[in-house]
């Protein structure tokens, strides 16, 4: 079988726990915002 890569959109925002990044919870916000499918929930309501 071959490898795939899989990516589930999210949008959630939300980090529990910065203690094992090496850059600050500021720059972790900014890329979380960056990186974000923000409007997953409304693309994939089911309507």
């Amino acid at each position: 079988m071959r490898p795939i890569i899989l990516h589930i959109p999210h949008s959630s925002i939300e980090i529990p726990d910065y203690s094992n990044f090496c850059i600050s919870e500021i720059d972790v916000n900014k890329e979380a915002l960056y990186l974000t499918d923000l409007y997953t929930d409304e693309l994939f309501q089911g309507e």
